[in-house]
């Protein structure tokens, strides 16, 4: 990273873009538009199978935050 700081730099904008999508969708969702999520959970994750990571605005913008940022540093890192 040190070598290519523009990965770095290019990495984050990505991520604060993501984010703002993110908040976007939950503002949408919160005056009762309907939205796409963001990012999802792969097929296999048992960690968000309870409804209400979906139903629930707080918990849904919560798991999104959370895939956003680690899918983030995993791609990040794999660079």
């Amino acid at each position: 990273m040190a070598a290519h700081p523009t990965v770095i730099m290019e990495a984050q904008f990505q991520l604060w873009r993501d984010y703002m999508g993110l908040w976007e969708n939950a503002a949408t969702r919160m005056m009762g538009g309907a939205s796409k999520p963001v990012v999802a959970p792969a097929s296999g994750d048992k960690r968000f199978k309870d409804k209400d990571w979906e139903e629930n605005q707080v918990f849904d913008f919560i798991k999104q935050s959370y895939l956003l940022t680690a899918n983030w540093m995993q791609d990040t890192v794999a660079k």
